[in-house]
């Protein structure tokens, strides 16, 4: 694990190093409670990697980077036991080929376009680009990248 988060594409079909690791049932639900634990872990992953498996190597694949993604994570939530992966009553795993698939973002992408425009300037005065386009994550990445545009564009007198 880096201090920092390493938003690139990576060397390798996933990058362990960078991820983000989501405990829904932390969250207040109005007083109603999720039925089930939920653990999710996203990691960076190589959409060319992933691209080049076919059929039964690319189910080998995934088996092994769930194992590898896993165990990665739970480093990072020490109240977790090591029975926890044994005790699952369900699992998933996607890759950039899945999201492909299923929602036709090109090579994968979830959030926003592969080209980053962190000044917002798309080449017309007065028009910017806000949200997760600008290399923000999120709705929350969204949210900021707004602000983001609103101080360096907006409230110049």
């Amino acid at each position: 694990a880096n201090d920092r988060f390493e938003y690139r594409k990576p060397g390798e079909p996933v990058d362990l190093a960078s991820g983000v690791i989501c405990v829904p049932n932390n969250f207040d639900y109005d007083g109603r409670e999720l039925s089930e634990g939920v653990v999710r872990m996203t990691c960076l992953a190589d959409y060319d990697s992933w691209a080049s498996y076919s059929g039964e190597r690319y189910a080998e694949e995934k088996a092994l980077w769930y194992d590898r993604v896993w165990k990665a994570g739970a480093k990072f939530m020490p109240a977790l036991s090591e029975d926890v992966l044994a005790r699952r009553i369900a699992d998933d795993m996607f890759t950039p080929m899945t999201v492909e698939r299923f929602t036709w973002h090109k090579k994968g992408g979830i959030y926003g376009s592969l080209e980053k425009r962190k000044d917002g300037r798309i080449g017309y005065d007065n028009l910017f680009l806000c949200g997760t386009d600008q290399g923000f994550l999120g709705v929350v990445g969204s949210m900021v990248s707004g602000i983001a545009m609103a101080n360096a564009h907006g409230l110049r007198g």
